[in-house]
């Protein structure tokens, strides 16, 4: 079983991916293999990447909507490097068109320095199927009422890099930049309470004694 949910903005560290279509950046939860993935088509070079995230590499979650646009934000924070993945989207005669291991990190080197990832969704999409999965997984229910986030460092280790990374889908730079800065702040509770989960309707008896419906949902806005 897996499930397809269409992203409007990835933000890794500096690196940032806003699609052109709703299908060229997708983030995919599956049961099966047990690991989040997400899928970015670069029309530029008619290459998908991916990278892939087995919830055993992950540390903590978290949800919520974006007090002034009502997008769903989804929250990762890794205690391992993702794996990277491209699939020629036009192959040569003769080659299949399945993924493909990389060695390297197609961001530049920013998803093996920086530890949390940023999604953006539309309207309605993440809140609508949060939850089912949530509940459908204890292992993903874990995650997300830890708090967040877990390591107050945002590296994997020394940070190497402080260049900024557009993909050519990236035509909103002036608004992916803006989210690199205030998003994260405008997304997030001032505590660690995991707002998905008063915001998105688990019961109250479900949630952990230290997570409780009671600390009411503030966001903060930006500066």
């Amino acid at each position: 079983m897996a499930v397809f949910l269409s992203a409007t903005l990835l933000i890794i560290g500096m690196f940032h991916f806003v699609p052109i279509l709703e299908q060229d950046l997708v983030a995919k939860w599956d049961f099966v293999t047990r690991q989040l993935a997400w899928e970015l088509f670069d029309r530029s070079k008619m290459i998908k990447y991916k990278f892939e995230l087995p919830w055993k590499n992950i540390l903590a979650m978290r949800a919520g909507i974006e007090e002034n646009t009502r997008h769903g934000i989804l929250e990762i924070e890794l205690e391992k490097e993702p794996t990277f993945y491209y699939r020629d989207i036009n192959p040569r005669p003769g080659f299949n068109d399945t993924w493909v291991l990389l060695s390297e990190d197609f961001t530049g080197g920013h998803a093996i320095t920086y530890r949390r990832h940023y999604l953006r969704f539309p309207h309605g999409v993440l809140d609508k199927h949060y939850m089912t999965l949530l509940n459908g997984h204890k292992q993903l229910l874990e995650l997300s009422l830890r708090p967040f986030p877990i390591l107050k460092s945002p590296y994997f280790g020394p940070p190497l890099l402080d260049e900024e990374v557009m993909m050519d889908n990236s035509h909103d730079a002036e608004e992916t930049l803006s989210s690199q800065d205030q998003g994260l702040n405008e997304s997030i509770c001032e505590n660690d309470v995991i707002y998905s989960l008063v915001k998105m309707g688990l019961e109250d008896e479900e949630i952990d004694d230290q997570v409780r419906v009671d600390n009411k949902l503030k966001l903060k806005k930006g500066n």
